[in-house]
């Protein structure tokens, strides 16, 4: 349901050492954060994805049937993966083919 006061954006609560912290954003942030160069941008998100690593690798909310189901799904995708060539190989290939 839309706010009385006209705010839009993303809010939240962030919980971290026992303390509150109030995330927000508003349209208009959003919209500057798009508004920036696409270098600018990736590098926005690399230091975010960077920061979310950070929080899972040292706080881990993976549940253990979780966790079990998704390397049971990857040892099936490798598993089903035909084998790879050697680099040395693919170039020889690739070369070929140009000449």
């Amino acid at each position: 349901m839309p706010r009385s006061d006209g705010w839009r954006g993303i809010r939240r609560e962030t919980w971290r050492e026992g303390l509150c912290y109030i995330v927000s954003m508003t349209t208009a942030q959003i919209s500057e954060i798009l508004r920036l160069p696409v270098e600018e941008r990736m590098a926005l998100m690399d230091a975010l994805w960077d920061s979310v690593l950070q929080s899972v690798e040292s706080s881990p909310q993976i549940s253990d049937w979780h966790k079990a189901e998704l390397d049971r799904r990857m040892a099936a995708a490798s598993a089903s993966l035909p084998p790879g060539r050697a680099w040395e190989d693919v170039e020889k290939d690739l070369r070929a083919r140009v000449k």
